[in-house]
């Protein structure tokens, strides 16, 4: 579902208590908006952005059957929020988000990920940045933030 289209999505994650709940989020003008919990207060989450660059474009196909796999995988994974992709600049961006850096990390040591960066150094390079944030960057800050504080695999 793209961002910024209106519609709620709803997921699980841990509550507080230790046992699966559901939140709601909502897309609106391009940014994901966090429930707030306890009042005011909200929850930090890890986000991850992501960076690839092929180095010929006649690895798109691999890079393709790579990458949809393991957006799947993401999407799935536990402790996972929300993952998207996009092309931005030449670069092909994942945006994900998470309950913590420690699900992010349960991911990416996962044998979907695992697979995919197997072969993705073959064909391509990559940065990446992740931090805990209360705020999700919308996808007009996502490169931005990427050139900035990403650092190379």
């Amino acid at each position: 579902m793209p961002v910024g289209s209106g519609f709620l999505r709803m997921a699980v994650r841990d509550g507080h208590n230790g046992r699966r709940e559901r939140c709601h989020f909502v897309y609106a003008t391009d940014r994901l908006c966090l429930p707030e919990t306890n009042g005011s207060e909200r929850d930090m989450t890890y986000v991850s952005i992501t960076g690839l660059r092929l180095k010929a474009i006649w690895h798109y196909p691999h890079f393709m059957r790579l990458s949809i796999p393991a957006m799947a995988a993401a999407q799935s994974a536990e402790g996972c929020l929300s993952a998207s992709a996009r092309h931005i600049n030449g670069v092909h961006h994942t945006l994900s988000v998470w309950t913590s850096r420690e699900a992010m990390l349960v991911f990416m040591r996962g044998k979907a990920h695992r697979l995919a960066m197997k072969d993705l150094q073959k064909i391509a390079t990559g940065k990446t940045y992740g931090a805990e944030m209360e705020e999700i960057p919308d996808w007009s800050e996502v490169h931005a933030l990427w050139e900035k504080n990403a650092r190379s695999y």
